[in-house]
């Protein structure tokens, strides 16, 4: 039996429509690839400049470290530097007196060695950094001077912070050895803005003793240079 099949005008239009849509689809394939590609290389492009960025922080950190230190070091020089002038125009009086008075010279003499002696020796804490987290924070300090004895600390204002036990322990602090000072602030208080005040307690190797005021408001609280104490 033979089959005939009649084209009609609607055939034809749907063929012509399906033949059209073909490269339409293709094309929107293609223009889909070509975006996705396109965001790939913004994306690749944006985790550049955050790489580059991040270097560029973390010299700048450096950096500011760096000068950190040698602005400690500089404070402790220019004390020592006074010191040094200090006891050489003593020295020169001393000598000039031992001309008239040989007897006052000895004993004037022998305390200029001793205080030479305590210049040599005494501890000089400087602050070293730090860091904060919530109520928790950390004050950093390194020894410039010579060995200190750590005593621990006179409290004078901590009613609004908890001072860790490690802090207090009694210790050696070697030159150029750190010490940290580690707190809780209490309140509506956070680590980086409660207000304390603190003596910290060390003596040399010749059992004079010094205390250095600490005083501020958290991370930014001051360290004093070392006083004598009875």
């Amino acid at each position: 039996m033979d089959i005939t099949y009649t084209v009609t005008i609607t055939d034809l239009i749907q063929a012509i429509g399906v033949g059209l849509g073909f490269p339409a689809a293709i094309w929107g394939i293609f223009k889909l690839f070509t975006k996705d590609k396109y965001k790939e290389k913004q994306i690749k492009s944006l985790e550049d400049i955050a790489i580059s960025q991040n270097s560029v922080i973390g010299k700048m950190k450096e950096q500011i470290e760096e000068l950190s230190k040698q602005t400690v070091q500089f404070e402790y020089q220019s004390v020592l530097f006074k010191e040094g002038n200090d006891l050489l125009k003593e020295q020169i009086e001393i000598q000039t007196d031992a001309l008239l008075n040989d007897k006052d010279h000895k004993t004037a003499y022998l305390e200029l060695e001793k205080k030479k002696r305590k210049s040599e020796i005494r501890p000089f804490l400087k602050p070293r950094g730090g860091s904060s987290g919530g109520v928790g924070f950390e004050k950093r300090y390194i020894n410039f001077g010579s060995r200190a004895y750590f005593e621990g600390i006179e409290e004078i204002e901590t009613s609004n912070i908890s001072i860790t036990p490690k802090s207090k322990e009694e210790r050696i602090i070697e030159q150029n050895e750190e010490y940290t000072f580690q707190a809780q602030a209490k309140g509506e208080y956070f680590g980086n803005n409660v207000p304390f005040e603190l003596n910290l307690l060390y003596y040399d190797e010749d059992k004079n003793k010094y205390k250095q005021n600490i005083k501020g408001l958290g991370l930014s609280a001051k360290i004093e240079t070392p006083e004598n104490r009875d």
